[in-house]
């Protein structure tokens, strides 16, 4: 796994748990409420505020909030300790994005009132066995109002979370949800297939792992993305490629470029 390694000034920003400030910006992780434990496997939100004292100085993109490929556009994490922490995407295929437009240039950054980034910390760092963390962001999602090339890099202050186990019977009530989207048909124009293949995507158990390869290409469209990058995130890769190889074998499934792919 590759983590970026922060340096000594940094570090000791993130120990005092101040958010970095660039001048007349700021940018503060947390996460919803003041949460700070979570169950192992389950979706860990943090939501990233940008704030300034410059009235049309700034802008934020607020897109790409999601990553399916090894190296996001905007933010990296570095969560501490590293014992029992992965990267969950460091052997996928796609490394990188595209490099095309993610869209018009963001608006200006208001004065007085913070713009708000939320991702799910598990799609860029994984983590694999209960106990205590920090968590740092650095981004690069500001740039100078109107000049898009112009980027700012920022680095966060420290959240604490705990991450702990689930309660009996938690895991497999979640599995059992996150199917029951992906095999209803009325669901197809929504945004609820997705957010039930994260669901199975951060569980990392067995059985998901068995879930998603079904549910490759047969299921939703609109979970596809998320659905290929859950392949490479299970821990379980011989039961991935055992279900792999079975629907490849089945006769009546067509063979197409994305089940080729490494």
């Amino acid at each position: 796994m590759h983590l970026w390694r922060a340096c000594p000034l940094a570090l000791l920003w993130a120990s005092l748990g101040i958010a970095q400030v660039s001048g007349d910006i700021s940018f503060t992780l947390a996460t919803p409420s003041g949460r700070t434990q979570f169950r192992l496997g389950e979706g860990v939100e943090l939501e990233m505020r940008f704030s300034t004292t410059s009235p049309g100085r700034y802008a934020v993109w607020t897109t790409n909030t999601t990553r399916t490929i090894r190296q996001a556009r905007f933010d990296r994490f570095l969560v501490d300790p590293q014992a029992g922490v992965a990267d969950p995407l460091q052997d996928i295929f796609a490394q990188f994005d595209s490099g095309a437009a993610i869209g018009l240039p963001p608006p200006p950054l208001p004065v007085g009132a913070a713009v708000v980034v939320r991702v799910q910390l598990n799609e860029w760092v994984s983590i694999r066995q209960p106990g205590r963390y920090r968590v740092t962001a650095e981004t690069s999602r500001v740039i100078i109002a109107g000049q898009p090339a112009s980027t700012l890099t920022l680095r966060s202050n420290t959240v604490e979370i705990d991450v702990v186990p689930p309660e009996a019977g938690w895991a497999a009530a979640q599995f059992e949800q996150a199917v029951a989207v992906l095999e209803r048909t009325d669901l197809r124009q929504s945004n609820e297939p997705e957010r039930a293949t994260r669901i199975l995507r951060f569980l990392e158990t067995r059985e998901a792992a068995g879930a998603l390869a079904r549910f490759f290409e047969d299921g939703p469209s609109g979970a596809q993305k998320q659905l290929h990058a859950g392949l490479f995130v299970s821990p379980y890769h011989a039961e991935v490629m055992a279900a792999m190889e079975r629907a490849l074998n089945a006769p009546d499934r067509p063979i197409t470029y994305i089940t080729l792919q490494p």
